[in-house]
């Protein structure tokens, strides 16, 4: 169920992504390829819809998605795992670490901490990730 504070977040990220022509399937996956299944699933759960229309089901069997998409496609389906990781964060799961990583890259750094390496700290500045105070 969703608060007036999530309500007000995802209006913001229904604002700032039009939901725009949808895209092709050769404009959703890098390198391509049709002998491997995790890409072929990913371009047929997204191929052909805007963000809007993407099923949330196809989300959940594709969690990997964002390890896959070109440039255009992560900026098309952004909006979509946002909102669904808003929604509902327990059917989400490792999609919400991905997308926080895809946003906020790791610095070069290889001993910064990354929720794809099980330390949730990079994402949560009061346990001393990414933008916590220094003491």
């Amino acid at each position: 169920m969703r608060n007036e504070r999530m309500q007000k977040t995802i209006d913001k990220i229904t604002s700032a992504f039009p939901a725009g022509a949808p895209l092709l399937g050769e404009n959703i996956v890098a390198n391509f390829s049709w002998e491997d299944a995790e890409r072929v699933s990913i371009r047929e759960a997204f191929a052909g819809k805007r963000w809007t229309e993407v099923d949330r089901d196809a989300l959940e069997r594709n969690r990997t998605c964002l390890a896959f998409f070109t440039p255009e496609a992560f900026h098309a389906y952004i909006p979509a795992i946002l909102i669904w990781c808003l929604d509902e964060p327990l059917r989400a799961d490792v999609l919400i670490d991905y997308a926080i990583e895809s946003l906020a890259p790791l610095r070069p750094d290889l001993t910064a901490p990354s929720p794809s390496r099980g330390d949730h700290r990079a994402c949560c500045p009061t346990t001393g990730g990414v933008g916590a105070q220094e003491t």
